[in-house]
């Protein structure tokens, strides 16, 4: 006698029958303890209610008792819990039998689809083996396409003599062909349909399939009487054809599924407990759209495509699809695709899908009728890409919102490739100005076309005018009619600047002595109803700076106007460039012998100094600004750093001048080799090339010790790319990832997935950080005096006299008090409002501060416009 068990004095019983039957979803529910309601195992280190743990399920545990039996873990068997399934599934055990039991019964009112006369279904219920019945049976239902039967008691005659013939009262449905695609039980009909309605023409057959619903097989068996059962080798007591269809789930007890106690005291727990195969299910669904819908292309840039376009090879327009509804309106198109199919003939583009409207998916690579080829109303389509498709383009790394774009497709030849796309995306919500901007060539080409000197012969303007897209006819009056015609390359700008446009700017090289609108360098930009009345275009008016005709573009007219004026700045000062033609030689690098002499008395002043970095670098910079000085306009490298398309001064004098003192951790080279930094040096060297200084120009070539010291300031900028991309990537991806759920809702409130609010108002001021630009307030810093000599008619004083009034208006203001009144009104508001702004709103004492609208330009815009 087993002595690890208390003694039961019940009597010892034989087994006499072994019933097997299916739980039934009530049987589930009655000997379940517990419904499981959560997913976790654990709460605080404890079992937590209603999980895959629950300690009323029995327990793993020497210490805990179970919480139904009260009998420890020696004992206790373990006791099962049940979970309610949102929808009822297939059972993969059942799934023929459930197949077979389908195809005997009709699908509408669920009685056996075989004739009690028949010969078949006679022989079939002599059978007494239930699982060799169902096979006949199914065998004498298999060619039944309706249920029949439902009309037979009205076809004889109520006065008849006959004798009125048993019948099992079909309904007369027709019946699908039932087939297993997997876990799924698909259902297909083939329906008569006449084309055009032609009652001469025969019928086409048009096979319909759709996907049939555990849900739905459940209500056809649930149908199904219990004396059909039987005939179907079926004990209802035991086993109805509805319980095979999975709808309450039995878990099983802890002991069954044990978890391993770690050395960290967590627990490993059993494959059974967390699934596995849900993420095999998760992972197939979810990926789906990733890998039908995405390509992978290497890019190239193109400038004759528009900035909001795409080129993609044919390679992978003919690859990827895009699903188009079928409507009046394309039907005709898509039916044309439809024939070309997944391989359509060159310059042609075809469709690799058809998807009807229950979601059956028909590939064109493999269906050989026509009339499979048959779109309804409805439908979609999958089709190749064409010119103009949206899609959405991404470049790893996605550090920011701009590195996922919508864009329009354009398909090349050869390998070049309201909230997404590209003009919408021109202005940084991060840092509010533009992230695109005129560049290298053509930046170069802007500052050239726009110098005073610059003019353009007539048949180069007549080219220029062809890359114009919106050339309407009209060619605009030459700035010089003789000798012959010529153009200014401003106005090549007017053509393209949208005529909205007033600007102001200053270029990149003003200097602060040149005063007035028109200054002796050219250097003040300005643009009056876009029109490019003086100034050099560079990068501080191209660029991506804040207030750049850009931003002022993209601000004032639109972001499709802002698209448009890249495109064409590129296409028409990109062809004069090309006629006009630059290149730079070793010849700009070199500078005149006074300079160079200049440039030797600087270096050598430092390093009799012997002094450090600063001066040594300060050295670099007066050598490489003597250098930049002697550079006449006309070289080449000075007019690429001058326009900002590349480089910079600092490149001009290492490239002329001196290289410079190099740094390793913003230090001078430190000493590796007992008291010395290379070994060309001796011991103790404190002298400016022994630390790092490079004397010699790119021009004259590096010594092998300046070119190792060059080496190691490089590669320290190397590393810190490679270490700090890795460090702040992974600091990126956690805050996304913490702040992934987060939306702006409609309201103006920002919450997260479960709808905590997470602040009331959308940046506390529910601006939108793309439409806000930094401004100055100039008055909030006015002294008294200052502000009344710009805000204040000195209407009293004997010498007042503008000359932008006339004399009797000006004698009108001095002698009628209610127009004075006006004015001091007028002055008295603005103090108001001053004080206001200072002490309410702009409380930190700065007079640059943010604002959705560009108050200045507005004013200026009316005063125009008016």
């Amino acid at each position: 006698m087993d002595l690890r068990f208390p003694f039961s004095p019940a009597e010892v019983a034989k087994v006499r029958l072994v019933q097997f039957g299916i739980l039934s979803p009530d049987e589930i529910r009655q000997m379940s303890v517990v419904q499981i309601e959560h997913s976790e195992t654990t709460e605080r280190g404890k079992p937590k209610p209603g999980g895959l743990s629950d300690p009323r399920l029995g327990t793993i545990d020497r210490k805990m008792k179970c919480e139904t039996c009260m009998a420890n873990m020696a004992e206790c068997p373990g006791h099962f819990g049940h979970l309610e399934l949102a929808k009822p599934m297939f059972h993969i055990g059942f799934l023929k039998t459930v197949l077979s039991i389908m195809r005997c019964v009709c699908f509408n009112c669920s009685k056996i689809l075989a004739d009690e006369a028949e010969h078949k279904f006679k022989q079939a219920q002599k059978i007494r083996n239930p699982k060799n019945r169902l096979k006949r049976i199914l065998d004498a239902c298999k060619s039944k396409t309706k249920c029949e039967g439902g009309d037979d008691i009205d076809a004889q005659g109520q006065d008849s003599d006959e004798p009125v013939k048993k019948s099992r009262g079909g309904c007369g449905a027709q019946q699908p062909k039932l087939t297993i695609e997997g876990m799924k039980i698909i259902a297909e009909y083939k329906i008569q349909k006449k084309k055009n309605d032609d009652p001469e023409q025969l019928p086409e057959p048009v096979e319909r399939k759709q996907q049939l619903s555990a849900e739905r097989v459940l209500n056809v068996l649930k149908r199904v009487s219990d004396e059909d059962c039987i005939l179907l080798g079926l004990n209802p007591k035991y086993a109805r054809p509805e319980w095979m269809i999975l709808q309450v789930l039995p878990i099983p007890p802890p002991p069954v599924r044990p978890s391993v106690m770690m050395d960290t005291s967590a627990r490993s727990e059993d494959d059974l407990t967390h699934h596995s195969m849900l993420l095999h299910i998760l992972t197939m669904n979810f990926l789906v759209s990733q890998g039908l819908h995405s390509a992978r292309t290497v890019i190239t840039p193109d400038p004759t495509i528009n900035i909001d376009e795409l080129g993609v090879p044919w390679s992978i327009a003919l690859n990827l699809t895009y699903p188009e509804t079928v409507t009046p309106y394309n039907i005709e198109r898509l039916k044309e695709l439809v024939e070309y199919g997944p391989h359509p003939p060159p310059g042609k583009t075809g469709a690799k899908y058809i998807i009807r409207e229950d979601g059956q998916r028909l590939d064109l690579r493999y269906l050989k009728k026509s009339s499979d080829h048959h779109l309804e109303l409805g439908y979609k389509v999958e089709r190749h890409l064409n010119d103009g498709d949206f899609v959405l383009f991404n470049r790893q790394p996605s550090l920011h919102k701009m590195s996922i774009m919508g864009h329009r497709i354009k398909i090349m030849p050869a390998e070049v490739l309201e909230l997404m796309m590209v003009p919408k995306c021109i202005v940084s919500p991060q840092s509010n100005r533009p992230v695109m901007g005129i560049v290298q060539d053509t930046l170069l080409g802007c500052r050239k076309i726009t110098k005073r000197d610059t003019f353009i012969e007539k048949d180069v303007f007549m080219n220029i005018l062809m890359w114009w897209e919106d050339f309407d006819g009209k060619i605009p009056a030459p700035a010089i009619l003789k000798p012959r015609p010529l153009w200014t390359g401003k106005q090549v700008f007017n053509l393209i600047i949208p005529k909205q446009i007033n600007l102001m700017r200053t270029s990149a090289w003003h200097s602060e002595s040149e005063t007035g609108h028109i200054t002796p360098g050219d250097t003040q930009v300005r643009i009056e109803k876009g029109e490019v009345l003086a100034g050099t275009l560079c990068k501080k008016t191209l660029g991506t700076s804040t207030g750049s005709l850009i931003h002022v573009i993209w601000e004032e007219v639109g972001p499709d106007a802002a698209r448009k004026f890249l495109g064409h700045t590129q296409w028409l000062v990109n062809y004069w460039l090309l006629q006009n033609g630059f290149s730079i030689g070793i010849g700009d690098t070199i500078a005149d012998a006074a300079t160079m002499e200049k440039i030797n008395e600087t270096i050598s002043k430092a390093k009799n100094e012997n002094r450090v970095n600063q001066v040594l670098n300060k050295a670099r910079d007066d050598a490489g600004s003597s250098a930049q000085k002697s550079l006449s306009e006309s070289n080449n490298l000075k007019a690429m750093v001058t326009a900002g398309s590349k480089g910079s001064f600092i490149n001009i004098s290492q490239m002329t001048a001196c290289v410079g003192q190099q740094n390793v951790e913003g230090k001078r080279i430190p000493y590796g080799f007992i008291d010395r930094t290379l070994p060309h040096f001796t011991k103790d060297d404190y002298g400016p090339e022994s630390r790092g200084f490079v004397e010699n120009s790119y021009l004259r070539g590096l010594t092998p010790q300046e070119f190792f010291f060059h080496a190691m300031g490089g590669r320290e900028g190397l590393i810190d790319t490679a270490v700090k991309t890795s460090e702040t990537g992974y600091i990126q991806r956690r805050l996304v990832k913490a702040m992934e759920d987060i939306m702006v809702k409609y309201d103006g409130t920002v919450r997260n997935s479960l709808g905590d609010v997470i602040q009331f108002l959308y940046g506390e001021d529910g601006m939108d950080a793309v439409w806000i630009e930094s401004q100055k307030l100039d008055s909030l810093k006015m002294k008294k005096s200052e502000f009344d000599k710009v805000f204040r008619y000195e209407i009293d004083d004997e010498n007042w006299n503008p000359n932008y009034m006339l004399p009797e208006h000006v004698e009108d203001l001095k002698t009628i008090r209610e127009f004075r009144n006006v004015f001091d009104a007028e002055v008295q508001k603005l103090e108001a409002d001053r004080y206001q702004l200072g002490t309410e709103i702009v409380t930190t004492g700065d007079n640059i501060w943010p604002m959705p609208v560009n108050l200045k330009r507005l004013i200026w815009n009316c005063a125009e416009d008016i």
